[in-house]
């Protein structure tokens, strides 16, 4: 939701080369207030909650008077921002998952879910683990902390998809291929990542999109799996997603 690095910048003295224009502080503060009711409700202490609520108030009275080209007013709006954003962050630092689930930012979900998983019953475990893993953006998290966090023994793992996307995976053939693009290494280690799909356009789009992040050659990986071997199918994100960990490494991970 928002980026943790961006807050810690604000306290440095030339905030005003952090963004480029009042359009990012105004998009940003907007984010914030129209979720402030959410973040609110996890302020059990009535005297901060009231102490930030008056920032609310004053950061809402700024937003509507900034004009565009007026520096020290998008400063004060900044500033304000900062004020009510760290605030938050202590909020999630000191609160439990789900308030800090609220507000955490999306590179960091799967850290999140790492840091409360052990308090889970084993229905949260799946659920969480499925949400917070769509909801992650992009950030280098090592395979084997997926393979540890899908493999893991807990019951009711079918509880990491919906009811459509379940019954979509009972219905597969007891044999069918799968497909992902990434880098040739791969092959060789069969250290693959867990994300795979069903279609073979949208794994050649990753394909695409690695070999321009990474600037190293890419291919599409294919497997025929059966069905059995498939820990659970993803249509959130229309990617056809299916987890997948290699039978090469999934002794060792399975906890």
């Amino acid at each position: 939701m928002y980026h943790c690095d961006m807050m810690k910048d604000l306290e440095k003295p030339d905030i005003k080369k952090l963004f480029s224009g009042e359009q990012n502080i105004i998009l940003m503060s907007n984010a914030l207030l129209s979720n402030w009711d959410e973040y609110s409700k996890d302020i059990t202490d009535e005297k901060l909650k009231s102490s930030i609520g008056k920032k609310v108030l004053l950061l809402k009275r700024q937003l509507q008077s900034t004009v565009d080209g007026v520096p020290h007013e998008n400063l004060k709006l900044l500033q304000t921002y900062g004020e009510v954003y760290m605030f938050l962050e202590d909020v999630q630092k000191n609160s439990g998952y789900d308030a800090a689930s609220i507000i955490s930012d999306t590179s960091e979900k799967i850290s999140l879910f790492i840091k409360y998983k052990d308090d889970f019953t084993d229905e949260e475990y799946w659920k969480n683990l499925a949400s917070d893993y769509i909801m992650q953006d992009y950030k280098k998290i090592p395979y084997s902390t997926y393979y540890k966090l899908f493999l893991s023994t807990r019951d009711k793992r079918e509880l990491l998809m919906n009811e459509q996307e379940l019954d979509f995976l009972n219905a597969l053939p007891e044999k069918f291929t799968i497909y992902r693009g990434g880098s040739e290494s791969e092959a060789k280690s069969k250290m693959y990542g867990v994300s795979w799909t069903l279609n073979r356009e949208i794994a050649e789009k990753f394909q695409d999109v690695k070999r321009m992040r990474d600037r190293k050659p890419m291919v599409v990986h294919e497997l025929e799996i059966e069905r059995t071997e498939a820990i659970a199918y993803f249509n959130e994100r229309k990617e056809e997603e299916v987890i997948y960990v290699h039978p090469k490494h999934r002794l060792k991970y399975s906890n």
